[in-house]
């Protein structure tokens, strides 16, 4: 049983393309474009793929076509960004986070708050807990101004988009 949640940050899909955009992809349909080198995070491995699915299905495109440009299905959204560093592929869908870390070698293009689909990264305490006022500081400071900094330094939306 949960005793308390906050949220915490947000993971916001977004697509990661090579820098200057090549392919002139500014759009979720844009992935369809013939000769489009697409990575995706495999739906069955990690939870970047389940949700790309997921927005590909709410904005009516079908998995089959998609898969006509998937030439990497990661197992890890790291690896998807890799991939842009290492200019093998030609878009990937990331978190918000890791295309900044990857914004030397990659433009994001962002999905309307409307297309998306947008997670909430948020921390609790248990109710068996050993030391739950001790938890209970711990999820104080990590909601806290000072908190939401560090997220911010290591590039997480502290704040839902609009």
């Amino acid at each position: 049983m949960i005793l308390s949640q906050r949220s915490v940050c947000y993971w916001v899909p977004t697509i990661l393309v090579q820098k200057g955009n090549p392919k002139k992809i500014y759009r979720l349909d844009d992935l369809l474009k013939p000769g489009v080198k697409l990575g995706l995070g495999d739906p069955d491995a990690c939870a970047i793929g389940r949700t790309s699915k997921q927005i590909l299905e709410k904005n009516n495109i079908p998995w089959e076509d998609i898969e006509e440009n998937l030439v990497f299905p990661s197992l890890t959204v790291n690896e998807l960004g890799m991939q842009i560093q290492a200019r093998a592929l030609d878009a990937v869908i990331v978190w918000d986070a890791i295309a900044r870390y990857y914004k030397e070698y990659g433009d994001e293009i962002t999905i309307p708050v409307e297309n998306n689909i947008i997670s909430t990264v948020d921390i609790g305490v248990l109710k068996f807990t050993k030391n739950q006022e001790l938890a209970g500081k711990f999820v104080d400071f990590i909601t806290s101004e000072a908190g939401k900094r560090i997220f911010q330094k290591h590039k997480y939306s502290t704040t839902p988009p609009e």
